[in-house]
This record gives C-alpha cells, structure tokens and sequence, in this order.
C-alpha cells in the first residue's frame, strides 16, 4: 500500500500538532488540505523533480 493511501486511514488517528513530517511518498493535494484544514504544517518535499 502506498503512503498516500495509507494516510487516509490514520488521518483521524492524528494527535492534535503544528507540523507534520512525511516523505515524498505523502505529497498529495489532498492530504495537504486534510492537514491545513486541521492547522497543521505539512513539511513534505515535492515529489516532483526539480
């Protein structure tokens, strides 16, 4: 299972934080949102190379 997807099930498990840190592998649009909607920091490099 990918990261991505297996974020989608611990999502609600998250203690309440102001920064997050995850890999390449969690740099999707929506886990983004999901985090500023519940005033985290994502720190997660782009997946996309530079």
């Amino acid at each position: 299972m990918s990261d991505h997807k297996g974020a989608r099930l611990v999502l609600d498990a998250l203690p309440p934080a102001a920064h997050l840190i995850a890999d390449r592998g969690y740099d999707r649009a929506w886990f983004r949102e999901e985090l500023a909607a519940r005033d985290i920091e994502p720190c997660i490099p782009s997946s996309k190379a530079a």
